[in-house]
């Protein structure tokens, strides 16, 4: 097994609380560490996801592409 690429960068990356599953799911199972903090505001209410992502600058290309198709 190969030794694991030091993390280098971290992606914050809001999504509303409806698509934070989807990705997060799609993150994980692409072996993304992430963190994950909610929290409601507005007029409305909604519930906000900021997501922080650690990762290699070899692995963005991956993770932009993953925030692109949720």
């Amino acid at each position: 097994m190969s030794e694991p690429q030091p993390i280098d960068q971290l992606f914050i990356v809001s999504v509303l609380g409806e698509q934070s599953a989807e990705l997060r799911q799609r993150l994980i199972r692409d072996g993304f560490r992430i963190t994950e903090m909610s929290s409601a505001g507005g007029l409305v209410q909604e519930l906000q996801v900021s997501l922080l992502i650690g990762l290699n600058h070899s692995r963005q290309a991956a993770l932009l592409q993953h925030i692109r198709e949720c």
